[in-house]
């Protein structure tokens, strides 16, 4: 699985698609079913889960993708699993970037953000990139929780590499 993870953050499709084959990981039951496992046995599933939907983000599947998360998101609310509802957010906002809704990006994101805020998460959106860093900017100009995006914001931090390593 991790290996998996890997390979999509290399945007290495291939050897993913393979492993989604031999694991069957598109299969909707089993997802549905995810309910009825014990939190053990379920957490790969929800990792796994994640991974194919990065696939489909680095295959350009904005379209699969987004309906992917669609099924996704009200079974892992339905576990608790908060963070993992809040990377897929994160993801949807990307993939709707994508496809040149900013509009529904930036709405996304502004739900990120609410689950995100009351614990604090910040690596969830760091680990992102520019993508949601742009659009914390357009959503810190819209929004009224600005403390929290400012601290993401800040934590992406604007200085180059090369002014932070400045010792004079």
């Amino acid at each position: 699985m991790w290996q998996a993870r890997l390979w999509v953050a290399q945007g290495l499709q291939e050897p993913v698609w393979e492993w989604v084959q031999e694991l069957d990981l598109e299969n909707l039951e089993l997802i549905r079913l995810i309910k009825e496992l014990k939190p053990a046995e379920y957490q790969l599933i929800i990792r796994e889960s994640v991974i194919l939907t990065r696939l489909f983000l680095i295959s350009n599947s904005y379209i699969k993708a987004l309906q992917w998360i669609d099924t996704l998101v009200p079974i892992f609310q339905e576990l608790g699993r908060i963070e993992t509802v809040i990377e897929l957010h994160l993801l949807s906002a990307k993939a709707y970037e994508a496809t040149g809704e900013r509009d529904r990006a930036v709405e996304m994101l502004n739900e990120a953000v609410r689950m995100a805020a009351p614990c604090g998460f910040m690596r969830l959106f760091l680990d992102e990139g520019q993508v949601i860093k742009d659009l914390l900017h357009s959503l810190r100009s819209r929004s009224g929780s600005m403390d929290y995006i400012d601290r993401l914001l800040e934590a992406f931090g604007d200085v180059s590499p090369a002014k932070g390593l400045d010792t004079q």
